[in-house]
């Protein structure tokens, strides 16, 4: 888990990135290839605070506009939904998205945020609990 203030510049530019590119994934995410697995998505979810709690979905599916996932942990902070609950996120509403590709990471804007601002030994361990290459 990872907080940053909502005038957090670097994560806004994370959101901004991730929705832009988005159709990237979906194409990923639909085309068959056997190389792209563990995709996932980020999306927000509101607090009782007025803030946003941002959680992984996994098991991605496209209808429409919208990608179906299912929350990938527990919520620390929102009630809205539940660890294992399968929700609706319209494309244009997600946070991040992330797949791998022959064991490295694509997109993953917020995750290379992260990393980023940690020392090297952290980035080893960080990278070492993903178990994927981040370039």
């Amino acid at each position: 888990m990872y907080f940053a203030p909502s005038d957090d510049a670097e994560m806004t530019v994370a959101l901004y990135d991730s929705r832009k590119t988005v159709d990237q994934f979906i194409v990923a995410l639909t085309s068959g290839d056997t190389a792209a697995y563990n995709f996932g998505i980020k999306a927000a979810f509101p607090t009782s605070d007025g803030t946003n709690e941002h959680i992984w979905l996994t098991d991605i599916q496209v209808k429409g506009d919208s990608l179906l996932g299912t929350i990938d942990n527990e919520p620390e902070f929102t009630t809205v939904v539940k660890f294992g609950q399968q929700v609706a996120v319209h494309k244009d509403s997600i946070t991040d998205w992330n797949y791998t590709r022959n064991g490295k990471l694509v997109g993953g804007y917020s995750i290379r945020v992260v990393r980023s601002r940690l020392n090297p030994e952290e980035q080893k361990q960080f990278d070492q609990q993903l178990k994927m290459v981040i370039e």
